[in-house]
């Protein structure tokens, strides 16, 4: 009976592994269009974003203050994971050049795997943004 046991423990301690081996990513969760919600720009400005992540490590993020019409501003850049820190690194959008800087920030990203939202947490102040897959 002690036998039997000990195979029992030893075959979940591997099934057990090679499930995390096939657990989603960071990497391949972030794949695809999110929507960032509207905030106000300036005075009374109100803008949406939406930002694309490619799976060949670039990004595109637009600018709105109308979904219906072309973006105010439209930033193409690339951007890395770590997965194991849960930390996205991106060419950071200077919106004085209306162009991405050769600087990267790193923001800490909050997400779960069968979800369609991640939070990032930005590095610099408190600010907490949301962003929602669109499907």
């Amino acid at each position: 009976m002690k036998n039997v046991m000990l195979i029992f423990v030893i075959l979940m301690a591997v099934v057990g592994c090679e499930k995390d081996k096939d657990s989603v990513k960071l990497s391949d969760f972030i794949i695809g269009e999110w929507l960032l919600p509207a905030g106000t720009f300036g005075e009374n400005y109100e803008i949406v974003g939406i930002g694309t992540f490619n799976d060949d490590g670039t990004y595109n993020l637009s600018i709105y203050q109308d979904l219906t019409e072309p973006p105010l501003l439209s930033f193409d850049g690339e951007y890395s994971v770590n997965n194991g820190k849960n930390e996205l690194s991106l060419q950071e959008p200077d919106f004085d050049t209306q162009q991405v800087s050769d600087n990267f920030l790193t923001i800490k990203v909050t997400w779960q795997p069968a979800g369609n939202i991640m939070t990032w947490n930005m590095p610099d102040n408190d600010q907490v943004i949301t962003l929602t897959r669109q499907v």
